[in-house]
């Protein structure tokens, strides 16, 4: 900004992100998955940087069995589904859910309650957790059917 004018705030173009609403932190580009050795789980958007894996990500081989159990993978599993574009209510319910909470929360956007969502469930995993169990059942109990089954067919679970 200027003595005579405000700093105006306008949102990153495509390719960066930034985290926060702040005239001193530029946008960031956002990270290239390739060549770190590892494959884009979620596309970053203007609020989030794309988040990487190493994770073999629906590449069944038939000896390896089901992707998830090593970290990288439930880490993976838990940033896909923060990431899915479901609906504010639905989101809430599905955290509602996993926490064993009353239903009655503060207002908030979407962008905080990924958030907020993600570290919880990065919070259970921590704990040691069956968070895959965990959460595909507090996606079926949400009706969240489709993403069930993107998380069972992206990370070969039965």
């Amino acid at each position: 900004g200027t003595p005579f004018q405000d700093t105006q705030c306008r949102p990153c173009p495509r390719g960066f992100f930034s985290s926060s609403n702040s005239s001193t932190k530029p946008c960031q580009p956002h990270q290239d998955c390739e060549q770190q050795g590892k494959v884009t789980n979620v596309q970053g958007n203007q609020y989030h940087d794309t988040l990487c894996t190493s994770c073999r990500l629906g590449r069944s081989n038939s000896t390896q069995g089901p992707a998830v159990g090593d970290d990288d993978c439930e880490q993976a599993m838990i940033d896909f589904v923060a990431y899915q574009n479901i609906p504010i209510r639905k989101l809430k319910r599905l955290q509602q859910i996993l926490e064993h909470s009353p239903r009655k929360q503060a207002p908030e956007t979407r962008a905080a309650i990924q958030e907020k969502f993600r570290a919880f469930l990065i919070h259970l995993k921590e704990g040691n957790y069956e968070v895959t169990k965990e959460l595909l059942d507090a996606l079926r109990v949400a009706k969240l059917h489709s993403i069930e089954e993107k998380v069972r067919e992206r990370f070969l679970l039965p």
